[in-house]
């Protein structure tokens, strides 16, 4: 049997709306990590000295963020060569369902 537990917060609205407000916070941190990366190329590492200093993070608000975008690309990337691989078959598989195809194995 499965059990599914659920906490809720009653905050005072200042605090929900602080709560918010990091949570934004963090979400466009993560976005603009994300573009540099893609801009630049590599992993997310050799930016963190600039990226701090533009910003005003920590080293470790910037190694939460960095390690929860790098989590999201990398897992990404492995979904990526197994669609790729996926397509692949489909494509060899019409290929021999098409009349006279001996072109695609």
């Amino acid at each position: 049997m499965q059990s599914t537990t659920q906490t809720r917060l009653y905050l005072p609205e200042a605090d929900a709306r602080l709560l918010d407000r990091m949570g934004e916070l963090h979400g466009s941190m993560k976005r603009k990590l994300y573009a540099r990366i893609a801009a630049h190329g590599g992993k997310a590492k050799p930016h963190k000295t600039a990226f701090c200093r533009e910003h005003g993070l920590s080293a470790r608000m910037f190694n939460a963020i960095a390690i929860e975008l790098q989590g999201l690309i990398d897992g990404t990337r492995e979904l990526l060569k197994g669609e790729c691989q996926d397509l692949g078959k489909g494509i060899a598989r019409l290929g021999r369902q098409l009349p006279g195809s001996n072109m695609i194995p």
